[in-house]
């Protein structure tokens, strides 16, 4: 047993000293209390000896419980007993519904977790090469996640950046959709490997993400507190691009009824602006607080209290500039007196309303008055009509500084889990067909992007 005090009492770790080192560290302890109770000087705070008894008492108490080792906590002094009262209430913990048995800690937890290997196959070789083991075509990879997993992205990098430039273009990665494959003959290739990370507890961010998560898990809408802000459907698959056919599709596949609005997708930066008294502040979708002063200001100007999302937008002499431009004003010290607020959602009216009808908010909206750096979002109604539908996104399509068009079920309520299938989004996009001559590489942190020489016309590729 040590005779000397309690070293390095922040990082102290119970889980690692003997049976006769805790009970020897528990009446350092106990005396350190008595010392702070005292009011003698002393080097350590009081939250750092409550912190250090806690953990020797929790350890202890799993000793005693798991029948490893005995110990009396009858202390013979005020100051212990006091100590000891205050380190042995029951918590409350969040998520728990009963206790289930001695305390279990996070130290404890993590000790017991050793490096272990998933024998499930990541990708495989598979096609003609798998076949043949020899191919004079391209070299089809199967990787075991679905097109838009995260996971099947960074697969596909790491391993076409594993081959020569002059190979990428005959490597070519498939998703596994519904992780149901493979079919035919095939190599395994990679494995998934769980590994030990860093063993420290992460607090999350003290603003955006630990709001809005409790927001999700709440399923509530409060004043000054940020929310995660909801993902359209794609008016296409997968496999194609944005267009009025693949749009219609889509409505048909989520069995849409009813009347929807029809709404510029403008080119923009999405944010939540909430105001409460003459308070107003503005969050960007990745929970970026920002500094707004002009829009700030005539959002305080109004009567009640609210949360409105939109889209902040930049104009240059009266002309719409692209996101990145809007984005790169948002994220400097520029002025921002020409970044503009367009609105097209109220969740908070007089109360939380984003689970009432979109139709409803709507009309809520509307009650606010334009100002100068505000505006409201044009909005077409129309019934579920294929000649309706085109008319509708070709005209909010054409708008200066649109990108396309937002169709709304006007029955559908605002998601707070990041993703819906009440909305849908369609983008203007444009597809040719080109002869590709040289690729050059660009130079970037990724090494992945390229740009191209190409001709349209036929007659030019044959005289090339």
């Amino acid at each position: 047993m040590r005779g000397n005090l309690i070293h390095s009492i922040d990082s102290y770790k119970a889980g690692s000293m003997s049976d006769a080192q805790l009970s020897h560290d528990w009446m350092i302890s106990i005396m350190w209390w008595s010392a702070i109770k005292a009011g003698k000087k002393f080097k350590h705070t009081k939250e750092q000896v409550l912190n250090v008894a806690k953990k020797i008492k929790h350890e202890i108490d799993r000793r005693v419980a798991d029948g490893k080792m005995v110990h009396d906590f009858n202390p013979p002094s005020e100051a212990g007993k006091e100590l000891l009262k205050l380190l042995s209430y029951t918590p409350v913990y969040h998520g728990s519904i009963s206790r289930r048995g001695s305390e279990i800690t996070l130290e404890e937890v993590l000790g017991r977790l050793n490096d272990f290997k998933v024998r499930t196959p990541l990708a495989w070789i598979v096609g003609s090469l798998a076949n043949w083991e020899r191919t004079d075509g391209d070299v089809d990879i199967l990787i075991n996640a679905n097109a838009d997993e995260p996971l099947f992205h960074v697969m596909n990098f790491r391993i076409l950046r594993a081959f020569p430039p002059s190979m990428r273009d005959r490597i070519h990665c498939l998703p596994n959709d519904n992780r149901l494959g493979p079919f035919t003959s095939n190599v395994p290739i990679y494995e998934l490997h769980a590994v030990s990370g860093k063993r420290e507890r992460l607090e999350m961010s003290d603003s955006f993400e630990r709001d809005a998560e409790a927001s999700r898990r709440e399923n509530k809408i409060e004043l000054m507190r940020p929310f995660y802000m909801q993902k359209p459907t794609h008016g296409r698959s997968v496999d194609e691009i944005y267009s009025i056919g693949s749009v219609l599709r889509t409505i048909e596949i989520l069995k849409w009824f009813g009347h929807i609005a029809v709404e510029i997708k403008a080119d923009g930066v999405t944010a939540q602006a909430h105001k409460k008294g003459k308070e107003v502040k503005i969050w960007t979708e990745q929970g970026t607080l920002l500094n707004l002063p002009e829009i700030e200001k005539e959002l305080s100007e109004h009567k009640d209290d609210f949360v409105v999302i939109g889209e902040l937008e930049l104009f240059l002499n009266g002309v719409h500039q692209p996101r990145a431009a809007a984005a790169g004003i948002l994220n400097s010290a520029a002025d921002k007196g020409n970044i503009r607020l367009t609105l097209y959602d109220k969740l908070y009216m007089n109360g939380d309303i984003h689970g009432a009808p979109f139709a409803e908010r709507r009309k809520a909206l509307e009650l606010l008055k334009e100002s100068e750096h505000v505006k409201i979002n044009p909005k077409i109604i129309v019934g579920i009509n294929d000649i309706a539908i085109k008319r509708a996104v070709d005209k909010v399509s054409a708008e200066p500084g649109s990108e396309g068009a937002m169709l709304k079920l006007l029955s559908g309520k605002y998601e707070l889990d990041k993703k819906t299938t009440n909305q849908i989004k369609f983008k203007k996009e444009l597809e040719i067909v080109v002869r590709v001559f040289q690729a050059h590489a660009v130079k970037n942190p990724s090494g992945n992007q390229f740009y191209y020489d190409v001709v349209i016309d036929e007659d030019k590729i044959e005289k090339r």
